[in-house]
């Protein structure tokens, strides 16, 4: 499996978790109710992500892999770095996200779940201090909305 497909397990828990909510809007389930089609969409967003990162694996035992997206060089764009220790805390973080995912839970439980899924895994692929912090924003702000 090629690197283009590195950015699509950050990627992939903020798309579902941005088009969550209107989807229950169409689906006509209030928020604060759970729904076994999204809480079945979440799960198949993180075994998407994890299968994505188990085909990437037999790459990173080699030689590690950087993506650089947004068209600009390392130093100003964004930059993706998978190497061991990524792909290990990539595996745990997905591994336990499967196991721990609330099943009765609501719509915006399973939406800020996946932006912290997601900013958890961008956290372990981040190649730049600048990107390092905006994904340490982005999980330490999910968990504010949770507990509230």
């Amino acid at each position: 499996m090629s690197t283009e497909w590195l950015p699509l397990v950050v990627a992939l828990p903020l798309l579902v978790a941005f088009l969550l909510q209107p989807l229950a809007h169409w689906l006509g389930v209030r928020a604060e109710r759970p729904s076994p089609v999204l809480y079945g969409l979440s799960l198949m967003t993180i075994a998407a992500t994890l299968w994505i990162t188990l085909q990437l694996g037999s790459d990173v035992i080699a030689q590690p892999l950087s993506v650089t997206m947004g068209g600009f060089n390392t130093p100003v764009g964004i930059n993706l770095y998978l190497d061991g220790l990524a792909y290990l805390l990539l595996l745990a973080t997905q591994l336990a996200l499967l196991l721990l995912w609330p099943a009765g839970a609501a719509v915006r439980t399973h939406v800020l779940l996946l932006v912290l899924a997601a900013s958890s895994m961008g956290l372990a692929l981040s190649g730049d201090l600048f990107n390092l912090y905006v994904f340490y924003e982005l999980l330490a702000g999910a968990p504010f909305g949770l507990i509230a």
